[in-house]
């Protein structure tokens, strides 16, 4: 499953992937980039594990080197806990994008149960001294 982001010339700015890994985990992979520069995010969606593992890899190729090789690559990764999250809302999308890429996540409930996301806190106001 794809999608794709145009520029208003018709030009392919983005294009989203979407694939099952396992039957638990959806990898959604962006590409964006011009000529010279390419910047891929993946991000893998692990319901078992309750993880998002989130890796950027961004090259850069520089057209004043004399060398035809001449290619800068640089990686970043990053694992977020669901619980980290201040929202269920991604979590519900991708569950359901794994569901209809053929993936079989634990129920929804189950996974929205482990999630022990903060509660706003109450603030307690004093009353004025006047």
């Amino acid at each position: 499953m794809s999608k794709l982001t145009k520029d208003p010339l018709g030009n392919i700015m983005t294009r989203t992937n979407y694939e099952t890994d396992n039957d638990y985990t959806l990898r959604v992979t962006t590409t964006s980039g011009g000529s010279n520069n390419n910047q891929v995010i993946t991000r893998l969606f692990n319901f078992l594990s309750a993880e998002i593992t989130t890796i950027v890899t961004e090259s850069k190729e520089d057209r004043n080197c004399s060398r035809a090789d001449s290619l800068a690559v640089s990686t970043s990764s990053h694992i977020r806990n669901f619980n980290d999250l201040t929202s269920t809302r991604e979590i519900e999308l991708m569950h359901q994008k794994l569901k209809e890429t053929g993936g079989t996540p634990p129920p929804l409930d189950e996974v929205l149960e482990s999630c022990t996301l903060p509660k706003p806190k109450k603030l307690n106001v004093l009353p004025k001294q006047g």
